[in-house]
């Protein structure tokens, strides 16, 4: 009995500790636009983008916006996640879904595809020249044992209500990407919308330093986990070997 026992919890161990990695940044955010004015509109859409399977108890995500700059005017739903709750909550700064189920089992898979796709107007008061519009996504899983996992996506929006110029004449030329890279290194960059100049927002850069901390964390989540991993199954190795000499005794 223990000879069968001993490799199936050894299987066992092996798949619920690679489950945990493989769940790790799944969740992906991008914009239909990527530069847009005040008064136009831009959506975000959340994406899996391969499914998960086990038993699950909760999956909440949080869209986070800047709603100094935009404003939540309507969302839609995936196919798959048609079962699931959805709520702007702009006093909190985030668009949310979420999915329950308190059986015993709970639900045992959450298919890739279309999440929700969330649509935002940016605000009429919003008249900068250049400024960055950042959106981040943070995803919690919860299985029945109430382990969790979380997973995080970021992008970001350029809002131009520059003055609009003909583009072709800094797009185009022989002297282009010479002229590109010669901004870049002054810190600046052409506006794909207006074709004025531009510099980064100092916002965006910190928001963006913040995000690299955050796929950091992710990462070193990520090697803990497989290095956990690696230590469970040769303890079980050791375990099943020595079981293995003692009944051949």
């Amino acid at each position: 009995m223990i000879r069968r026992t001993i490799p199936i919890l050894f299987a066992m161990t092996i798949f619920f500790s690679m489950t945990a990695i493989v769940m790790a940044e799944s969740f992906q955010i991008n914009t239909d636009k990527s530069v847009v004015s005040m008064g136009e509109y831009v959506s975000v859409n959340v994406r899996l983008e391969e499914s998960m399977t086990g038993q699950f108890r909760n999956v909440q995500g949080q869209l986070y916006y800047d709603t100094d700059l935009l404003t939540y005017v309507s969302h839609q739903s995936g196919e798959q996640f048609s079962n699931y709750t959805y709520a702007d909550m702009p006093d909190r700064k985030y668009f949310t879904f979420t999915n329950t189920d308190l059986t015993d089992d709970g639900f045992s898979k959450i298919n890739e595809g279309k999440a929700v796709s969330v649509k935002f107007k940016v605000n009429e008061e919003v008249t900068e020249e250049h400024l960055k519009a950042a959106f981040s996504l943070k995803v919690d899983i919860q299985d029945i044992r109430g382990e969790e996992e979380e997973v995080t996506s970021s992008t970001a929006l350029l809002i131009c209500n520059g003055v609009h110029q003909e583009y072709a004449s800094v797009k185009g030329g022989e002297h282009e990407d010479q002229k590109n890279s010669e901004l870049k290194g002054n810190g600046k960059t052409i506006c794909e919308k207006c074709g004025e100049k531009y510099v980064i927002n100092r916002e965006a850069e910190i928001a963006s330093v913040h995000d690299n901390d955050v796929h950091g964390k992710n990462d070193e989540k990520a090697n803990s986990l497989l290095i956990a991993a690696i230590i469970t199954a040769l303890a079980a190795a050791c375990v099943l070997i020595a079981y293995r000499r003692k009944y051949k005794r």
